[in-house]
């Protein structure tokens, strides 16, 4: 639990923060829609991340390829 939380600090530090002090301009509709999509993915990639996280067990992996599917 205390690595997802580092892991979650980090991520937030890594990647949010430059986003939000960061301005996106987008000169037309198209464009917002490729970076409303882009963002909404990565969302979503960053989602599937952290519940594997939360559920993956607590004892390290017989084989170390199990790393893998984490």
């Amino acid at each position: 639990q205390v690595l997802v939380s580092e892991v979650h600090r980090r991520v937030l530090i890594e990647y949010v923060r430059p986003l939000l002090q960061g301005r996106l301009v987008c000169t037309s509709a198209k464009m917002r829609a490729r970076v409303a999509a882009r963002l909404g993915d990565e969302a979503r990639q960053l989602r599937e991340l952290f519940s594997r996280l939360v559920r993956a067990p607590t004892h390290p992996p017989q084989h170390p390829w199990a790393l893998l599917k984490l």
